[in-house]
C-alpha cells in the first residue's frame, strides 16, 4: 500500500506538469502567431454561389467559384481583386424556358480593410468595384456587360499562420436585361446576395 501512496501523487504530479507543458506550448503558438508580422499576400479560392434575380431565365440559385488576391499594406488596409463564374444551375426552376443555361463572370477590385478579432479569429469588409457579365446558352437579351459595384464582409480562422479558413457574404449590384422578351430597351439596377466558403493562403 506504501507504494501506491506514493505512485499516486507521482503520477498526478506527471500529468499536472505535461497538462501545463502542453498549456504553454499551446500559448507561445498563439502568442507566436500574433506577434508574426502581417503577411503581404492573401490569396483566396474556394466554391460561390449566387442569386441571379433580374434576369428571367436565371432567377435562382447559380454555383460556381470564386478566386481573389489582396495585397496588404500592414495590419488594416489592402487591396483586393477578385474573379467569379457561376455556370451550374441547383434547381431546374432556374430554366424557365428550354434551352437557357445561364452563367455569370465578374472581375471586381477595390479597398479592404481588416484586423484580428479574437486570437486566430479575423474579419474585414471591401468595397469593390468592376464589370459583370451575363449569358449562357439560349441567352439572346442585351446589353449582358454591366458595371458592378460589390460590399462585402468575411470571416475567417487562421489554421497555421500560412492558411485560413474564409467565409464572405457579398452584395453585388448589377443592371441587366430581365431576359429575351426585353432586348436592353429597360435595363434595370438590381442587388445580387453572393457568398463563398474556401482557403486562404498568406505569404
Amino acid at each position: 500500500m506504501r507504494k501506491f501512496a506514493f505512485v499516486f501523487p507521482a503520477v498526478f504530479l506527471m500529468l499536472l506538469f505535461t497538462l501545463s507543458a502542453q498549456a504553454q506550448s499551446s500559448a507561445s503558438v498563439d502568442a507566436a502567431d500574433t506577434n508574426v508580422k502581417p503577411s503581404r499576400y492573401d490569396i483566396f479560392v474556394g466554391p460561390a454561389v449566387t442569386s441571379q434575380n433580374q434576369l428571367v431565365h436565371s432567377h435562382g440559385l447559380l454555383l460556381g467559384f470564386q478566386a481573389g488576391v489582396t495585397r496588404n499594406w500592414g495590419k488594416y488596409f489592402g487591396i483586393n481583386a477578385q474573379v467569379s463564374n457561376m455556370s451550374y444551375s441547383l434547381a431546374s426552376t432556374n430554366q424557365s424556358v428550354t434551352g437557357i443555361s445561364p452563367n455569370y463572370t465578374q472581375i471586381l477590385a477595390g479597398p479592404d480593410v481588416h484586423a484580428t478579432l479574437y486570437e486566430r479569429v479575423s474579419g474585414g469588409v471591401h468595397l469593390l468595384v468592376g464589370i459583370s457579365h451575363t449569358g449562357g446558352s439560349g441567352f439572346v437579351g442585351t446589353p449582358n456587360i454591366s458595371i458592378s459595384n460589390d460590399i462585402g464582409a468575411y470571416m475567417q480562422y487562421k489554421l497555421t499562420p500560412r492558411f485560413s479558413i474564409r467565409l464572405g457574404g457579398d452584395r453585388v449590384a448589377t443592371s441587366f436585361v430581365e431576359g429575351a422578351a426585353n432586348l436592353g430597351y429597360t435595363p434595370h439596377r438590381y442587388s445580387n446576395v453572393q457568398s463563398a466558403i474556401g482557403v486562404v493562403y498568406h505569404f
